[in-house]
C-alpha cells in the first residue's frame, strides 16, 4: 500500500507547519539552503546575485512542494525576508500581482512561524527598514560621512550593531534626527548603493521617506496606509505625499493603464531587492506553478 507522508499535513500556508515531515525533501532543502548561503557573504550593502532562479519539480501531487517551502521558511527564519507566492491568473499583470502579494507578505511577523504580529512585535517590513537605517548609519560612521567624536566612534558602532527597532523607535532624539536629516541620509544611502553598482528606480529620498514614516510613525494609521499604497505602486493623495515627503516625480499618476502599472511594479520589486542589500536577501517562493 502506498503511503503519502504529507496526506495529513496539507499545507496552504507554509508558516503554519508545526512538525516537519522528514524524508523526501531533505536533498532539495539542503540544496536550496546551500544556494542561499552564497547570498549572505561580504560587506553591506551586498550586491551578490545567483545565476538564475532555483527550480524544484515533483512528478505528481503529494510530493511535498508546499511543505518544502514551509521547511525552508523555518530554516531561513531571521536570515531572509520571506515571500510566499501562489499562482496569479493574469500574466499581463504578473509583476503587479507579485508586488501586491510581496507587500502583503512584508506585513507578516518576523517569526516565520507566526501569521499575525503581537503587540510591539516587528513585521518583516519594519525589520527591513531597521536593517537599512542601522547599516547606512554604520557605514556612514565608519567612513566619516556621519560625524562622531573620535573617542565615541567605537561606542556608536557598538550601539548600532546591537540596538533593536523597538529601542530606536522609543528614542525621540533619534527619531527626530532621522526626520530632520532625511535628505542627507537618502543621499548617503544612494552613495553607498552606487558604490556597489546598485541603482534605484524611484528616488532614494522617496524610499527613505516612505520607509521611515511607516516604521517610526506606526500610530499614524492613515499615513501608514498611504505608505503601503506607494509601496504597492499605487497613487497617493498629494497632501499625504507631501506629509510623507514623497517628491512629485515619485508620485504615480491616477488611472494608469495596466501596462504602466505592471512596469512600475517590476521597478518597485527591483528596488526592494536592491535595498535588501543593506539587510538580508529576499526569498520569493512560487508555489504550485
Amino acid at each position: 500500500m502506498d503511503v503519502n507522508p504529507f496526506e495529513s499535513v496539507i499545507v496552504s500556508e507554509p508558516r503554519r507547519i508545526d512538525t516537519p515531515v522528514a524524508g523526501l525533501n531533505e536533498t532539495p532543502l539542503g540544496s536550496l539552503a546551500g544556494q542561499f548561503e552564497k547570498l549572505v557573504g561580504g560587506e553591506l550593502p551586498r550586491s551578490v546575485k545567483l545565476s538564475g532562479a532555483q527550480l524544484v519539480q515533483s512528478p505528481a501531487p503529494g510530493y511535498g512542494k508546499s511543505h518544502l517551502i514551509g521547511r525552508l521558511f523555518k530554516r531561513l527564519s531571521g536570515r531572509a525576508t520571506l515571500i510566499y507566492l501562489r499562482p496569479y491568473t493574469n500574466s499581463s499583470a504578473c509583476w503587479r500581482s507579485i508586488l501586491l502579494k510581496t507587500v502583503q507578505e512584508l506585513e507578516f511577523p518576523e517569526s516565520a512561524a507566526a501569521e499575525f504580529c503581537g503587540e510591539q512585535e516587528a513585521n518583516q517590513l519594519e525589520a527591513l527598514v531597521h536593517g537599512i537605517l542601522i547599516n547606512v548609519a554604520l557605514n556612514g560612521i565608519a567612513d566619516g560621512a556621519i560625524k562622531v567624536r573620535d573617542r565615541r566612534q567605537e561606542a556608536a558602532l557598538g550601539f548600532f550593531r546591537k540596538v533593536s527597532l523597538k529601542e530606536l523607535r522609543a528614542k525621540k532624539h533619534w527619531v527626530g534626527w532621522v526626520f530632520e536629516k532625511k535628505v542627507g541620509l537618502a543621499e548617503l544611502m544612494e552613495r553607498q548603493l552606487k558604490q556597489r553598482g546598485i541603482f534605484l528606480n524611484a528616488s532614494p529620498l522617496a524610499w527613505l521617506s516612505v520607509l521611515v514614516r511607516y516604521a517610526y510613525r506606526p500610530k499614524d494609521y492613515e499615513l501608514r496606509q498611504a505608505c503601503l499604497d506607494w509601496l504597492r505602486g499605487g497613487s497617493v493623495d498629494d497632501a499625504e505625499a507631501e506629509r510623507i515627503g514623497i517628491p512629485p516625480a515619485d508620485r504615480p499618476g491616477h488611472d494608469l493603464p495596466i501596462e504602466a502599472l505592471n512596469s512600475a511594479a517590476k521597478e518597485r520589486i527591483a528596488d526592494f531587492c536592491g535595498l535588501a542589500g543593506f539587510f538580508r536577501p529576499f526569498v520569493f517562493c512560487f508555489d504550485q506553478t
